[in-house]
């Protein structure tokens, strides 16, 4: 048996032989120092293209699934102008997460990658065409270590142009045992003050608040420590020989393909003269519609949704993650300890309405998401004040969501959406979490709830059987049984078909059929039986609501 204990030369003896017969090849030597007394396989050697280039080859431990580390250490003037780390003089080889390594590549492999580089980006050379990947200058500096700061909305979406003539800035920071945060909570000029979205600044609530300077700048700064000061003074910024000062200095740098540039924020702490790099991270809509390629046609749509249990919760948080805007919760229960085995929220809320705390979690996650809480019921005689909250948040979204896996709660509000023709997404899950169904009701395009119900009732998916230990005693079962990976899948089906839903308005979104969307994980027996159908929800020539004004 194999020792892992053991680094991966004893472990795969041949294969460390082979690999220093062939850097010994190439005019490598094994580091005998490393390898005694740290356990660690070195090879030092020098680039044979540009002999001004001395190579290291090291191998991790992780040795053939990791590609060995190619380390060049040279003077400012030799790094390379791509894929060359200044801090560390690591070169970028095989690509974005070694996605072009292969476990059975060998150390000659590796050595045409690093010599490819080399040949390809020179310090005053132009990246070859092909390489459209930008190489961001923020990533490169020798930040202290553990302190982090957030640039919150709007800061993080600013211009250099919008930023230029602000030159003052206040911090909220809090210092604990994992270093300094904090937050930039206010820029001004000589006439104006931007506060960072409210949202973003509670956070920091009780955040100690100290001034900063902002300097607008056109070149990055210097990532050699020795040059910094002199640049510094370049742009007006002395040696600061008191406790403590901070300055930010923004400038351009390349995001998302090369060649485009924008306003990058990187902090600088200054304590009796010795400087250092704070980094920053903007919060900017770049980044967020990188990750979610439908979020701006999503930013300025509302969803209504029912239900805030396990089902309605998950939904809530993935709409607001996918980018929705405005999103409209509604139940009137209250949270118990026990739901957060399936819940996104914690025990903590225990006794609060679960839309409170389901919007906090919102929050948590998507600060620009605007979420409005109404702890009301549907349907039921508890006031005239609720039923016009309710029609009101109704006739204002642009699709209703129902989550509440209560049938009297789904045929009211198909009811209401097919009477003033809304959009209508219905979500639930059978006993056990065996299936999932989602249901949508488009006007003039598909037939609503109870069309399916007509075409499909009599075909119900797979559940769970009876069991007299599924439930807590008595008449109100408080809950179905299914795990919450069954929950996420359920959530991550339904919000799938909200999304389609909003977007089936523009052109290049826009759905032809598919109404009705059924998961199973089980067979009727219970075995697994993983399967997903798309089917039409046609609008069926029984239902009195859909063909009331036919």
């Amino acid at each position: 048996m194999v020792n892992f204990f053991h680094p991966w030369f004893k472990r795969l003896p041949e294969l460390f032989d082979r690999e220093k017969k062939i850097m010994e090849s190439l005019g490598f030597q094994l580091d005998a120092d490393s390898l005694i007394n740290d356990k660690i396989v070195r090879f030092i050697g020098r680039s044979r293209v540009r002999q001004e280039y001395p190579l290291i080859f090291s191998y991790p431990n992780g040795y053939p699934s990791f590609p060995p580390i190619v380390i060049s250490k040279v003077s400012p003037d030799l790094i390379l102008n791509r894929h060359h780390a200044p801090d560390t003089g690591v070169l970028c080889c095989f690509g974005f997460s070694n996605e072009r390594w292969k476990a059975y590549f060998t150390a000659f492999e590796v050595y045409l990658e690093a010599e490819q580089l080399i040949v390809d980006y020179p310090p005053n050379g132009n990246p070859p065409v092909h390489d459209i990947v930008p190489e961001p200058r923020i990533s490169h500096f020798d930040y202290e270590d553990g302190n982090t700061f957030l640039i919150p909305p709007p800061f993080g979406d600013m211009k250099i142009e919008e930023l230029e003539g602000f030159f003052k800035a206040k911090l909220k920071i809090v210092r604990n045992k994992f270093g300094t945060r904090g937050i930039l909570s206010s820029i001004e000029n000589r006439e104006l003050v931007h506060n960072a979205v409210p949202t973003y600044d509670e956070w920091f609530s009780k955040a100690t608040v100290i001034n900063a300077a902002i300097r607008i700048v056109k070149e990055p700064p210097p990532l050699e420590q020795e040059q910094l000061q002199s640049w510094l003074n370049s742009i007006g910024i002395k040696p600061n020989k008191s406790n403590e000062s901070w300055t930010f200095i923004v400038f351009p740098d390349e995001w998302g393909i090369r060649g485009r540039y924008r306003a990058t924020w990187i902090l600088l702490k200054t304590i009796r003269g010795i400087n250092k790099w704070i980094r920053c991270y903007a919060v900017n809509s770049d980044d967020r519609e990188v990750r979610t390629p439908h979020g701006g046609e999503l930013n300025n749509k509302n969803v209504l949704l029912v239900g805030a249990g396990s089902l309605g919760s998950m939904v809530a948080l993935n709409l607001a993650q996918e980018g929705i805007g405005n999103i409209t919760l509604i139940d009137s229960d209250r949270y118990e300890p026990a739901n957060s085995i399936r819940h996104p929220v914690g025990q903590t809320w225990f006794g609060i309405p679960k839309v409170v705390a389901v919007e906090d979690r919102i929050k948590q996650v998507s600060p620009l998401t605007n979420v409005d809480s109404k702890a009301i019921y549907i349907g039921e005689d508890k006031g005239r004040d609720t039923y016009e909250e309710f029609i009101k948040a109704l006739i204002h979204a642009d699709v209703i969501v129902d989550t509440t896996g209560h049938h009297s709660v789904s045929h009211y509000i198909n009811s209401i959406c097919t009477n003033l023709e809304k959009k209508l997404v219905v979500g639930s899950v059978t006993n056990g979490g065996w299936s999932t169904e989602v249901v949508r009701y488009r006007p003039g395009k598909s037939g609503c709830w109870v069309c399916w119900n007509i075409s499909y009732g009599q075909t119900a998916p797979p559940g769970a059987p009876e069991s007299t230990m599924q439930f807590a005693p008595g008449c109100n079962q408080p809950t179905f049984v299914g795990a919450v990976s069954d929950i996420n899948i359920a959530a991550a089906l339904t919000c799938q078909m909200v999304v389609n839903t909003l977007l089936d308005d523009t052109p290049k979104y826009q759905e032809t059929g598919g109404d009705y969307l059924v998961w199973s994980s089980r067979d009727q027996l219970g075995n697994w039986d993983y399967a997903v159908k798309v089917l039409s929800n046609d609008k069926n020539p029984s239902c009195l609501l859909c063909n009331a004004d036919d």
